[in-house]
């Protein structure tokens, strides 16, 4: 479905959103749950790409010290699913 093709798109916008910090927390929390739902690291390969390098900016830059911890929480969620994803393959 095309919801699964835009919605890393929209998630990937709006952890660049530079007026709202609420809006950045909302795609933070969402990546982070929707991560937690990959069972296989393959799939997750379509979007993670799009989606880390600006969690992990938005965990660095947001001023706003809750919003800095959930993505930064979303970013660790993100990069344990790729290391066991890339421990599957090769194992």
């Amino acid at each position: 479905s095309s919801a699964c093709y835009s919605t890393p798109s929209t998630l990937a916008w709006g952890c660049q959103s530079q007026e709202e910090n609420a809006i950045k927390r909302k795609c933070a929390n969402i990546i982070h749950n929707m991560v937690k739902l990959v069972t296989n690291a393959d799939d997750a390969e379509l979007f993670l790409p799009k989606l880390l390098p600006r969690l992990e900016a938005a965990a660095q830059e947001t001023p706003d010290p809750e919003c800095r911890s959930v993505c930064a929480a979303a970013t660790e969620t993100v990069k344990r699913v790729v290391k066991v994803g890339q421990g599957a393959r090769l194992g």
